[in-house]
């Protein structure tokens, strides 16, 4: 316990009718954190209803596609069980991986229980890469396909809208990106759509890697569980395998889970290499070397039939006219607001301002806006320059306020 150094002077004359040092600095200050406890708990802020508040909407039950024991296609939900460690891949959109990368969300293996369930948070949306291939279609091996996060984990109901997707995604390591147990290849989850969120399904080679190599345009199976057939998946343009051990673990919301990165886990001997070369039947892309259990995994999905929770409900993603109504609407709320703006204009040297400089009076103004659903709205009015007219956009804040 630390004492201040008047506490410390008057400890040689304490007796027990004396009360020394700042006591009632000390007990004023006991008293806030208590009143700030309950206020924080009244209001629903603190930091134990947050999280109890992300648990329940993650865990939220789901419905997956009913292709077990058949095949998957573009546009069927389904989650990813690692089956040598009965881990399941799942997301926190919450927490950033690095602070240094606070754009770059969380991806572990959670470990569920036996049968993991089926809920928002370990549920993966198949979305094509190119415009050629259509939602419906076969997902074959080796053909690239985008992993996004359940559009559940994305649902804002502040701004009655939900938010950009995130897709899982990896990149090159290098001295200043690396996951943060192993130092290995991050797998994270963004909101930035590139063919660094492209991920492949390829065949578990199971004595030779010729067998990799034929399993080209097959279409890639489907399970109930973590006993389902199991595939590798792998990053597109890195071509490293996903991978998850009991060697790393991490600490989340959610409890102890995997850490998941991407790592080819290869076994120490060539498999038939010199015999299938003798036959002509190893090109440059036949992987000789196989990977080992913590490169497998295997897709989940339901049973045709079988019973489902209802599919959520959920509003339209985030736009431009959606956020125009909200800052009508929040700006005659808030006392004050349209004086500003109105300041603002008047202080603005011609007809254009800065948008760095609109944002900023949004935020100290107190509209509840994040950063990206500030840049939604501004660049509605943006036209290409970084400047927003001004008087434009009075005409549409004060909108309500003039009525």
């Amino acid at each position: 316990m630390q004492f201040t150094p008047q506490q410390l002077a008057g400890g040689s004359s304490y007796m027990c009718k004396t009360k020394v040092g700042n006591w009632l600095e000390d007990m004023c200050l006991q008293e806030e954190k208590l009143s700030e406890f309950a206020r924080n708990r009244d209001e629903g802020s603190s930091l134990m209803y947050n999280v109890m508040g992300k648990r329940n909407l993650y865990h939220t039950k789901v419905p997956l596609a009913p292709r077990a024991g058949s095949t998957i296609r573009f546009g069927d939900v389904i989650m990813l069980g690692h089956p040598s460690t009965g881990g399941v891949l799942g997301v926190d959109l919450t927490e950033p991986c690095l602070d240094a990368n606070r754009d770059q969300k969380l991806v572990t293996a959670a470990m569920p229980g036996v049968e993991p369930e089926h809920c928002a948070r370990y549920s993966y949306i198949l979305e094509p890469t190119d415009s050629a291939t259509q939602i419906g279609d076969d997902l074959h091996f080796g053909e690239p396909v985008f992993l996004r996060c359940h559009d559940l984990l994305v649902l804002d109901e502040a701004l009655g809208a939900t938010r950009p997707p995130f897709y899982l995604a990896s990149q090159l390591k290098n001295d200043r990106n690396g996951s943060r147990v192993s130092n290995q290849q991050t797998v994270f989850a963004t909101d930035k759509r590139s063919m660094a969120n492209a991920w492949t399904f390829e065949k578990i080679s199971a004595n030779t890697g010729v067998v990799r190599q034929l399993s080209g345009g097959e279409a890639v199976p489907c399970g109930t569980g973590l006993n389902g057939p199991t595939v590798v998946v792998q990053h597109k343009t890195t071509r490293t395998a996903l991978a998850a051990s009991t060697k790393n673990w991490d600490s989340t919301d959610f409890g102890r889970e995997l850490e998941v990165t991407c790592h080819n886990h290869l076994g120490q001997n060539k498999v038939n290499a010199l015999v299938s070369e003798m036959a002509g039947k190893t090109t440059g892309q036949t992987n000789v070397r196989l990977e080992k259990s913590p490169n497998f995994w295997c897709v989940i999905g339901d049973v045709e039939g079988a019973e489902q929770p209802p599919q959520p409900d959920l509003p339209g993603m985030l736009n431009a006219d959606q956020m125009v109504a909200l800052l009508q609407e929040r700006v005659a709320q808030i006392e004050g607001a349209g004086e500003r703006l109105v300041a603002l204009a008047d202080a603005a040297p011609g007809s254009n301002i800065d948008r760095e400089d609109v944002a900023y009076e949004l935020a100290d103004i107190g509209l509840g806006f994040d950063s990206d659903a500030t840049k939604t709205l501004l660049d509605a009015f943006d036209e290409g320059d970084g400047m927003i007219p001004i008087n434009h956009f009075l005409d549409a804040a004060l909108a309500q306020v003039a009525e």
